[in-house]
């Protein structure tokens, strides 16, 4: 199928988590929007940030209703509020 999956996933998260400490740590962002999020996983844009700076606060935006799910369990004591569905729809302009 595709036989480097795990290198592109890791190295994806790996790409995440510097971009993450350097935003947070060296450039002192403290909101961060998170697209496309995916299933909630260690390490994640909260984790990392909230490490660096405890009051950065993070919006997860993702539209898959398995994503949405596995993120309203219960998680450890954050600043966690919940997901965010994205649109159901890409257009919202009038039809003509």
């Amino acid at each position: 199928m595709f036989p480097v999956i795990r290198a592109v996933t890791r190295a994806g998260r790996d790409f995440l988590g510097r971009t993450v400490r350097l935003l947070a740590g060296e450039r002192g962002i403290r909101q961060f929007l998170d697209v496309g999020t995916g299933r909630p996983t260690p390490d994640s844009t909260h984790d990392i940030a909230q490490r660096i700076a405890p009051e950065s606060r993070i919006v997860y935006v993702d539209n898959d209703p398995v994503v949405l799910a596995h993120s309203r369990a219960p998680r450890e004591p954050s600043t966690w509020a919940g997901p965010a569905p994205a649109p159901s729809s890409r257009s919202t302009a009038p039809s003509a």
